[in-house]
């Protein structure tokens, strides 16, 4: 079945309308730090804070800026029927389309002052570089019913001239995140419902689970170090360069299994990222390039460990929730142009491969090779005062979940072979869950408006 990309588009633009409950998972890395348009490693900006804090070098006085996006994901979930004696699609039945939407917004708050010194900036910044909410669906609660992962971090950069030509920058802070998880989890797979003849994903047997982390808990080092190289050797082009740390949290927070309260902690890893940006100047016009190389692979589930919930819940103290993810590049094109003395236009073309392999593919963990128009432009309004608007559009390339990673009979599977290691690996991963195929398709909308004080 292919979906139709009309009515995702019909339904992205109603959003103001009929946005509800529902949502779908978002890349858990917020591809729009600070803006659709006018950001990057090269970029004389603010929010070089986060791609690449040499770039501000290229910075004179005094600056602030207060940036917010909001990002709608419009996902539609084409799901077979379910064959309940084994948890499988059941090819005779029919397909259940599940329309869903999602709205993730974002900011950027920061400033820079040289201090009136020729040689150093200094500069702060709170930022959130990693932003995903996941689908409230009954329909999709086995691998996501609810919740959301945000991280924010507050960098305080450190920038050398070296020359007029270099800059280096050291951009040192702290990172927290909050995270809210929300699943069921089908008793029939691991232990026999006492309510219900053994069938998967029936309600009578679906134990749910509800968890949210404190903010503050489990603080986190986090850095960025950048190079800039601007007209070098008086040539028209510009390079910069930066790598930002990963992060490793340990959250703690109360948890509910079926309204019975107790304790948890979750457990996961956010990517390091690298980022290389060229760009050549050409009179009025600034023709700009990015690639980006994002370490996914290392989120590879959240571990949950769960205590306090009595022993007649048959609720695991350890479980995976399993994500799979891979390496990402990211790779866009665009162009600034100086249209007149107080307005400036960007368009920019970007490419990024996919975070999740197809048969990985859930609704809360739904990514696919992607293509991206972005649009911006600025004006401005005084002598110290500048507004920035931009829009951008992702297409998702459909991605047809035929033979799931997440297979109902791993339990059995394992169990009967003696509890083989090699035989039990879908249940130490987390993979033992009620299958999430179907048929996905996502396109995403961002809008980001900024205004920018120089004095």
């Amino acid at each position: 079945m292919t979906v139709n990309r009309h009515s995702l588009l019909s339904l992205s633009f109603l959003a103001p309308l009929v946005l509800s409950t529902r949502a779908s998972a978002a890349p858990i890395t917020e591809p729009h730090v600070g803006g659709t348009t006018f950001v990057g490693p090269t970029s004389a900006e603010v929010t070089s804070i986060f791609w690449n804090p040499a770039a501000l070098g290229q910075l004179r006085s005094h600056h602030l800026y207060l940036s917010g996006v909001g990002r709608l994901d419009a996902t539609e979930i084409a799901r077979p029927a379910i064959d309940l004696s084994t948890g499988e699609p059941d090819p005779s039945g029919e397909r259940t389309s599940l329309p869903t939407l999602a709205l993730t917004p974002t900011l950027f708050v920061g400033g820079v002052s040289d201090l009136h010194t020729p040689r150093f900036l200094l500069g702060v910044a709170v930022y959130q570089p990693h932003a995903e909410n996941l689908a409230e669906s009954k329909s999709l609660a086995y691998h996501a019913a609810g919740g959301s992962l945000y991280t924010t971090v507050a960098s305080f950069p450190i920038v050398v001239r070296v020359s007029g030509e270099i800059a280096i920058a050291f951009a040192p802070g702290v990172a927290s995140s909050r995270i809210r998880l929300r699943f069921d989890r089908d008793l029939a797979i691991d232990t026999a419902c006492p309510k219900v003849a053994k069938q998967h994903e029936r309600s009578e047997c679906a134990q749910r689970y509800s968890m949210t982390s404190d903010f503050f808990g489990d603080t986190q080092f986090h850095y960025v170090a950048g190079l800039h190289l601007r007209k070098l050797l008086g040539s028209p082009w510009t390079f910069g360069l930066a790598y930002v740390s990963g992060l490793d949290f340990e959250k703690n927070g109360p948890v509910e299994v079926d309204g019975v309260e107790g304790e948890s902690r979750v457990s996961f890893r956010m990517p390091q990222r690298v980022h290389f940006g060229v760009r050549y100047h050409l009179g009025r016009w600034e023709l700009v390039s990015n690639l980006s190389w994002i370490d996914f692979s290392t989120h590879r589930d959240y571990d949950v460990r769960v205590a306090g919930i009595p022993v007649t819940r048959g609720a695991p103290e350890w479980q995976k929730r399993f994500r799979g993810f891979r390496d990402v590049l990211s790779f866009d094109v665009g162009a600034e142009l100086q249209a007149a003395e107080w307005i400036q236009l960007a368009a920019k073309l970007r490419l990024e491969t996919s975070a999740v392999d197809t048969s990985l593919v859930t609704p809360a963990q739904m990514d696919a090779p992607k293509v991206e128009l972005a649009l911006g432009g600025r004006v401005k309004i005084s002598p110290r005062t500048k507004l920035t608007v931009g829009y951008s559009l992702a297409v998702l390339a459909d991605q047809d979940v035929s033979r799931s990673a997440f297979q109902p009979s791993a339990w059995d599977t394992c169990a009967s072979s003696g509890f083989d290691l090699d035989s039990c690996a879908s249940v130490r991963e987390g993979r033992a869950l009620p299958t999430a195929a179907g048929t996905y398709s996502r396109m995403t909308h961002s809008l980001h408006a900024a205004i920018g004080l120089a004095w």
